[in-house]
């Protein structure tokens, strides 16, 4: 837990430095994705979307393998290959 709150410190600390990164991701779409459950706070996306819609950062990740959602966070948290993964909230 207190890895996660630091790593939620550093990114919104970074934020302004890494959202200026180009990524090469897809542009945001307006569609809404939903999910069977209750939304966290936020969560590790692909693409933001869906319960957790607004992007609050994203994450550098040399060696790309995270555990995330996919695209517009629709899917379950899964393992992935993705050197940024954004930090979607709600």
């Amino acid at each position: 837990m207190k890895k996660l709150v630091l790593m939620v410190a550093l990114v919104v600390a970074l934020a302004p430095a890494i959202a200026a990164a180009a990524d090469g991701k897809p542009a945001q779409t307006g569609a809404r994705y939903i999910n069977n459950q209750a939304p966290a706070s936020c969560s590790l996306c692909f693409t933001c979307g869906g319960d957790w819609p607004v992007l609050n950062g994203k994450i550098p990740n040399q060696d790309g393998q995270v555990t995330e959602r996919g695209s517009a966070c629709a899917n379950p948290i899964t393992p992935r290959t993705d050197t940024i993964p954004y930090l979607c909230c709600n």
